[in-house]
């Protein structure tokens, strides 16, 4: 299957006044939620629009729309309720969520995109592609240089090659010289705890040389 078009407001807007069935011609204020998430927006102050970007996550959206219908009344929490659905492109859904009251105001878990990178990075490169590569050569399973060239190749394909990922999580792993990681033992030092708080300050990070980079 060939990928779906790129979203656009004025493409948004007009799935959004289709949805709603609503007359107007301009259509309510629309934006992605992140730069590298185009299939996901933020309708006005009142909706959040899903889109699927392939015939699997179709099928996984729809599945949740039934499934959040089933729980809703045996839980004790809020869940999230289509106000509608549909296809945005032939054969890929749609679904045009109720926003939760306060979502995004109040919370301590929404930090900048240069946080996020941060500990993408070290949750997946060091802690633990990088921890494997480090237990493989100490026990003499494996060369290290081997393993830390075959996870270059892999991330230059998802950086650079024809399926490369709409993330710039693997050209920061390969262009970075030096990368920041979570040291446990100054966070313990600190007097931190790392359930509590903000996320960009309930650790210690400092920064190590990267060995991806050449």
């Amino acid at each position: 299957m060939t990928r779906p078009p790129t979203p656009t407001p004025d493409t948004v807007r007009a799935l959004v006044r289709s949805l709603l069935r609503s007359g107007t011609a301009q259509g309510p204020d629309v934006r992605p939620v992140a730069p590298e998430h185009p299939y996901t927006w933020w309708v006005g102050t009142r909706y959040v629009l899903r889109l699927a970007p392939d015939r699997e996550a179709s099928v996984r959206l729809r599945r949740e729309t039934r499934l959040r219908d089933l729980v809703r009344p045996h839980v004790p929490v809020v869940v999230p309720s289509a106000v509608a659905h549909g296809d945005w492109t032939p054969g890929l859904a749609c679904t045009l969520d109720a926003r939760l009251p306060g979502i995004g105001e109040h919370s301590d878990t929404f930090v900048s995109d240069e946080v996020t990178d941060e500990r993408f990075a070290y949750y997946l490169a060091i802690n633990n592609v990088f921890g494997l590569i480090g237990a493989f050569g100490s026990q003499r399973l494996a060369d290290e240089h081997l393993l830390l060239a075959a996870f270059r190749r892999f991330l230059t394909a998802a950086a650079s090659g024809p399926a490369a990922l709409r993330s710039p999580l693997p050209g920061n792993l390969l262009d970075s010289p030096v990368l920041r990681c979570k040291a446990n033992l100054l966070t313990r030092l600190h007097g931190l705890d790392e359930l509590a708080g903000p996320v960009d300050t309930q650790s210690v990070y400092v920064t190590i040389a990267n060995p991806l980079h050449s």
